[in-house]
């Protein structure tokens, strides 16, 4: 609502917008999870070893 309304200077509201993204086809989706428990070691070792020595396609 919010960016429309920045971009156009038009104000909807909540439903109309909705309304429009699924004329669209758009749907709403779920946010996904974030694990609580990271061992940030095994990260920094995973991307040094494993990622960047990978080549680009």
């Amino acid at each position: 609502m919010d960016k429309i309304e920045e971009l156009t200077g038009i104000k909807r509201s909540e439903n109309r917008v909705r309304e429009f993204f699924k004329s669209i086809g758009m749907a709403p989706r779920k946010v996904g999870m974030i694990p609580a428990k990271t061992d940030l070691d095994e990260q920094e070792r995973f991307i040094k070893e494993e990622l960047e020595p990978m080549p680009l396609p």
